[in-house]
């Protein structure tokens, strides 16, 4: 998805994985209540804030949503389900950073912060996966990789190619009569 950003308006230049919906609710400022004790009153705080809102922006509390604006409410179960995401959406944003600055793409040798090395095989929203030297692979979740250094051994202006060689030991025995190779 790319998107132009000005002041305060968020424009559509081409769809792509994340829908337009979705990224207005991610763009809007997001005000969420918890309730902690056994008599649950944020939905009422939620639609107190709303109602204030609304008066605030001079328009009707079903358009505070429109102008940018996402109230919601949720017991400790909600919050604890949003501790639990924080991972996966951080993983999420850190793919769509890789997939946007492009610091690799899939074939290049790559040093990561971590210390894992590798050429990269797949790149994904949630993770990166790679094959060191010693055909293991090896799957990164890339909030990991964007928040660290990254050595693209591949990048750069010239080509490079890099050869690979394998070695055997065999001896040769040649007589008069048989040749064998063991």
């Amino acid at each position: 998805t790319v998107v132009q950003v000005d002041d305060s308006n968020l424009k559509i230049l081409r769809d792509g994985v994340i829908s337009t919906a979705n990224l207005r609710r991610l763009a809007s400022l997001q005000i969420l209540f918890v309730c902690t004790g056994n008599t649950c009153r944020s939905p009422m705080a939620e639609s107190i804030a709303r109602g204030l809102l609304a008066q605030r922006l001079k328009c009707g509390v079903d358009e505070v949503e429109d102008r940018g604006f996402t109230i919601a409410s949720a017991g400790i179960a909600g919050l604890a389900l949003g501790l639990a995401a924080q991972d996966t959406l951080s993983n999420i944003f850190g793919g769509l950073s890789i997939i946007a600055d492009a610091p690799y793409k899939v074939g290049d040798w790559v040093n990561l912060d971590g210390g894992e090395r590798g050429r990269v095989t797949k790149i994904g929203l949630r993770s990166t996966r790679m094959m060191t030297r010693d055909d293991v692979e090896i799957t990164v979740p890339n909030a990991a990789i964007a928040s660290g250094k990254i050595i693209n051994e591949s990048g750069g202006p010239s080509k490079r190619s890099r050869v690979t060689t394998r070695w055997c030991c065999c001896a040769i025995s040649v007589s008069s009569r048989t040749a064998s190779i063991t």
